[in-house]
Parts: C-alpha cells; sequence; structure tokens
C-alpha cells in the first residue's frame, strides 16, 4: 500500500506522519491498527476484538482476527479498513477530511444494508475458481490504467498489449493537460486503448 513509510523507503519525498493523528509515522500497520484516531473510530463502531499480537505483520493480522471474530465483526473490520483508506485518499487528493461521527455513520449504514440483505435472503454470487489460461492463439489482451492529478488537471494513462504466450507486443504513456474530472481521464484512456 502506498503509505507515506512505503513511499519514503522507495525515496519518494512525502510528509511521513500519518495524516489522521500526526503522531507517528504512517505505515499499514500504524494506519489501520495503531493509531489513535483508528482506534477510536473502532471504539465507537463496538468493534469487539482486540488485535492480538502486536509483533505481527499487517499481512497476517486479518487472518488472525478473521479467525477469532465472529461474522459481525468480521464485516466490521473490512468496511472499517476500506473506510479509513478512502477517507485518508480523499485528504490526500481532494483536501477533504470526512470526521470520526461521519466514518461511523458510514459503516454501520452500510453494515446494516449488508445485514438487511442477508435477511431477505437476497441471492449470493457464488465465486467459482478461475484459472489463467493463455489465449487462442492470434489474439491479443490490451490493458489500460490511469492516474489523475486534480490540483495540476493532469492525467497519464498507460496501454500494454499482450500476445497469447504472455509476450508484450506493445506498450505506451500518453500525458494528458487541462483534464476537468477522473471521467475524462477514463474515457480518454478507453479511447486510446481502443
Amino acid at each position: 500500500m502506498p503509505t507515506y513509510a512505503n513511499l519514503n523507503k522507495r525515496h519518494i519525498s512525502t510528509p511521513i506522519l500519518c495524516l489522521l493523528c500526526h503522531t507517528d509515522l504512517e505505515s499499514v500497520d500504524h494506519l489501520l491498527r495503531f493509531c489513535p484516531v483508528t482506534s477510536q473510530f473502532l471504539t465507537s463502531l463496538r468493534f469487539t476484538v482486540r488485535f492480538m499480537s502486536k509483533h505481527l505483520d499487517y499481512k497476517y493480522w486479518p487472518v488472525e482476527v478473521f479467525q477469532t471474530t465472529d461474522d459481525r465483526n468480521r464485516k466490521l473490520v473490512t468496511l472499517s479498513v476500506w473506510s479509513i483508506w478512502f477517507a485518508r485518499n480523499k485528504l490526500i487528493h481532494e483536501g477533504t477530511s470526512q470526521t470520526l461521527s461521519d466514518l461511523v455513520v458510514f459503516v454501520l449504514g452500510y453494515l446494516a444494508k449488508i445485514e438487511a440483505l442477508e435477511i431477505v435472503g437476497y441471492p449470493r454470487c457464488f465465486s467459482t475458481q478461475i484459472h489463467w489460461r493463455p489465449l487462442d492463439l492470434d489474439f491479443i489482451t490490451v490493458n489500460f490504467d490511469s492516474s489523475f492529478n486534480l490540483q495540476e488537471k493532469t492525467s497519464i494513462s498507460g496501454i500494454i498489449a499482450r500476445n497469447e504466450r504472455g509476450l508484450v507486443m506493445g506498450a505506451c504513456t500518453y500525458p494528458h493537460i487541462n483534464i476537468a474530472d477522473a471521467f475524462v481521464v477514463e474515457a480518454r484512456t478507453y479511447e486510446q486503448a481502443i
């Protein structure tokens, strides 16, 4: 995850303090487990399980939480991580700060909708195991993505084409200026990929 600590390790100049509490280095562990704002947020949600070991790496603590808690707390922790990361990104990219109570209302509202769908018996999607397989001969796959800088009204699109053996047949990047919003970026990227 592109936290300030990870970006700093890669020598990308960024602030290093957590945007939520401004007291500690912003790492994945700090942001999602040890940040005082995150702790207050989880307490407000009545999240009843604490992260057992402070020594577990962020890659392993979700497994521990999911193995040691009930279904409601699993949903709460999933929605909480999502909303914390969303709020952080909204603050960085749009300069918009969300209050703790806004986040609590969002998560509890979303959880209520999920639980209501389960009561009604809304049909669930059953996952099927999909394995990667090579494309048929004479086919290529084209993948594309873009990034957008709202303040500078610029974006960059990246496109890569691969053949049935996975070999790169072509790749390119396109810078864009005077971009109004993210929708325009997506449309331009799609247009160039075609």
